[in-house]
């Protein structure tokens, strides 16, 4: 006989989660309860998305390609992900077709090129790439670079003067929504495909020199010079100031990929703060705009904008997914109705390491660090991440008119530190003039922070100016 005696009850069921066993590599705590609770459900949406590969274990259970590009800066600064991210690459390796197309699922058949766009096929360049900037092995490159070539080749192959308008756009912006069959309407397709044609040819040129293939180098340096051309011949209202339509998405991937001109991007930066303001300091980017979104802001003097949009309490935005329709976990789209996915909000995640505890690296591996926290806000941050030389903290807190930053730097790098202050007089370290503390070098003052160059150790920074640098 076989099968239970009686009736089950709910109570006898025990849910059990399971998950790639992702080693922990950061921590990050602050004074609001709301990004504190923000960032735990980050973490198990994050958790809940792995099952040997990154992918949707729930409904599809295969590995969306683009899917994992947004949410990769943020589940690398949380989780061990170079040997999980590196067996993904070899998929990738495998799955590129004889005209270069990688499917928009891998390892997987389904590859229809109508799902997919540079954005979803392009993470074969861009995988190794970040593998590389977050743990600073270049042997992922070299076995990646000429499969990353082939798929550059098959973009080159379907553009048109420069232009791709394939694809699927910024996904999952505020006005897509996958049941009635509306795509993103902010940004244009056209747009977010040819800066993803871009961004991939600045990739490729910098591999190349890293693998010292000069002559490469050359041709890719060309093409993105050609590529940025295109985009601000057809893309650009010069008139106006905007590209594509003016949204959130279209400001800041300019801006970051450094397409404007040099004279423009002032007057960009200042539209875009206006486009900010008229969107009522909502969020309206999806998968292409949001992983830069917050974090370009904070790292270009516009802190308290990234702060607005990551608070805003009323829909959409993250507060009205998780607090509001009480969300356990993130969602695909902005209504939080859909599956569970990191892909959209997850990179809120980054934003805490990088801008709030100021965490970020400057060189492969974090070889050398910045140590940049936002601090305009919050009362203390604590955040940490375990690089591959070691422990990288910051601590910071407001106390009776001072601000105290603690920072760890770990053994065989270096470390920029940006001290809120009004002058490096103003600054101490450890009980002493930091002018005067060991290990401890004045750089310079900028936008309202001493700037000191240490090397590895342990250090205590204080200064009676509590505000942010801009």
């Amino acid at each position: 006989m076989f099968g239970l005696d009686y009736e089950p009850k709910i109570s006898d069921l025990v849910g059990c989660q399971v998950v790639s066993d992702l080693q922990t590599k950061g921590r990050f705590s602050c004074s609001s309860p709301e990004l504190t609770k923000i960032h735990e459900v980050v973490l198990r949406t994050i958790l809940n998305y792995y099952i040997q590969i990154p992918m949707d274990p729930v409904r599809e259970k295969v590995g969306w390609t683009q899917d994992v590009q947004s949410n990769f800066k943020a589940t690398a600064c949380n989780f061990d992900v170079s040997r999980i991210y590196a067996k993904w690459q070899d998929d990738f390796i495998l799955s590129v077709q004889a005209d270069g197309y990688v499917p928009t699922v891998v390892p997987g058949c389904f590859d229809g090129p109508t799902i997919n766009g540079p954005w979803w096929g392009g993470m074969i360049v861009y995988n190794p790439w970040q593998l590389y900037n977050f743990y600073g092995d270049r042997r992922i490159l070299e076995r990646s670079y000429e499969p990353m070539k082939h798929y550059i080749r098959y973009l080159d192959s379907i553009a048109t003067s420069n232009i791709i308008t394939w694809g699927l756009g910024d996904w999952m912006d505020t006005t897509a929504d996958c049941k009635q069959g509306s795509r993103p309407q902010n940004t244009t397709v056209p747009f977010t495909s040819t800066c993803a044609y871009m961004m991939y040819n600045d990739i490729i040129r910098k591999t190349a020199l890293l693998l010292n293939k000069a002559d490469d180098a050359a041709k890719y340096a060309a093409r993105v010079e050609d590529i940025r051309a295109a985009i601000n011949s057809r893309l650009f209202n010069a008139t106006k100031g905007f590209y594509d339509k003016g949204s959130q998405t279209s400001y800041v991937l300019a801006l970051q990929l450094g397409v404007p001109e040099k004279s423009d991007r002032m007057r960009l930066t200042e539209n875009l703060k206006a486009q900010i303001s008229s969107d009522g300091f909502h969020v309206t980017s999806g998968f292409v705009g949001i992983p830069i979104l917050l974090t370009y802001l904070t790292e270009n003097g516009m802190g308290d904008l990234a702060w607005r949009i990551a608070t805003r309490p009323t829909y959409p935005g993250w507060y009205d997914m998780i607090f509001t329709l009480k969300n356990s976990v993130l969602k695909e789209d902005w209504a939080g109705k859909k599956v569970q996915m990191p892909s959209l909000a997850a990179p809120i995640g980054e934003w805490f390491y990088r801008s709030l505890g100021g965490i970020r690296p400057d060189a492969p591996g974090f070889k050398r660090i910045v140590i940049q926290p936002y601090t305009a806000t919050l009362d203390w941050v604590k955040s940490e991440h375990e690089s591959p030389y070691g422990m990288i903290r910051s601590d910071w807190q407001k106390k009776e008119g001072k601000l105290a930053i603690d920072v760890t730097i770990p053994p065989n790098t270096t470390a920029t530190v940006y001290v809120p202050a009004q002058g490096e007089s103003d600054v101490n370290e450890s009980g002493k003039p930091a002018s005067k503390a060991n290990g401890v070098k004045f750089l310079r003052m900028e936008n309202g922070a001493a700037i000191y160059e240490v090397g590895s150790g342990v250090y205590r920074f204080q200064s009676t100016t509590t505000g942010g640098a801009k």
